[in-house]
């Protein structure tokens, strides 16, 4: 799949969503804001999967970041994600919300973002790792994302993430977050997890306490196909 047609593939799910006439008209109410869909949304029509959308990530950087959240909190209701990030939820109710991270705070316990690719740089794994940026419909991937999508490959981006809380007072590192998320979207989209990063993942196996952590804050993870001894994959 060339970039104009993942291009035009992404715009076509982003233009469905009912929140995106708010974040369009948010944009030109915010002028010198940068914003990115980055995430699932993208990673999923690279692998090519067709079900519903449940979230938007939207990555903000620039002047005014807190009015442009203003602006979409007119057009919904906020909340805290479990990194706490704004979460909108826009109207009508039963839309699929979005998370709106800012830039210079996102953090996997490494260095500090200052621009979008510092952001892409620090994910979890190469698939979802390309963003399209809203004003100039620019795609970025600075990790191949499309490469992996491709091959059907489950490849971490950084292995050196700290045993540091995710946030301050939760029960869950960032390495920790990292191992439970690597599990789980290699066996629910059906990925050949990477030499490299299979055995860190076999190295660095949490304590139960912690994957029991992980559920409540962010999700029940899917990791029945794990296998606790021998080859590594997903398939």
């Amino acid at each position: 799949m060339n970039q104009p047609t993942i291009q035009r593939k992404i715009m076509r799910r982003l233009e469905a969503w009912p929140g995106f006439q708010a974040v369009k008209t948010a944009l030109v109410d915010v002028p010198g804001l940068e914003v990115y869909l980055s995430g699932g949304a993208i990673r999923d029509v690279l692998l090519g999967n067709r079900r519903p959308i449940k979230d938007f990530d939207l990555f903000v950087d620039g002047p005014r970041v807190d009015r442009f959240f203003q602006r979409l909190e007119t057009a919904g209701r906020m909340e805290s994600n479990p990194y706490g990030s704004p979460r909108w939820f826009p109207a009508p109710d039963g839309a699929p919300y979005a998370d709106l991270i800012p830039v210079r705070r996102f953090s996997n316990g490494l260095w500090q973002c200052r621009n979008i690719l510092d952001v892409l740089n620090q994910f979890d794994c190469t698939v979802n790792a390309a963003a399209i940026d809203l004003r100039t419909g620019a795609f970025l991937d600075p990790q191949n994302a499309c490469r992996d999508a491709a091959r059907r490959m489950m490849h971490a981006i950084r292995l050196d993430l700290p045993a540091t809380p995710v946030r301050p007072g939760a029960r869950v590192t960032h390495a920790g977050g990292l191992w439970h998320r690597l599990i789980h979207y290699a066996c629910s989209l059906g990925l050949e997890i990477e030499p490299q990063t299979a055995r860190w993942l076999l190295e660095h196996r949490p304590p139960q306490a912690e994957s029991r952590r992980f559920s409540e804050l962010f999700f029940v993870p899917r990791l029945s196909r794990w296998p606790a001894t021998g080859a590594v994959g997903a398939k």
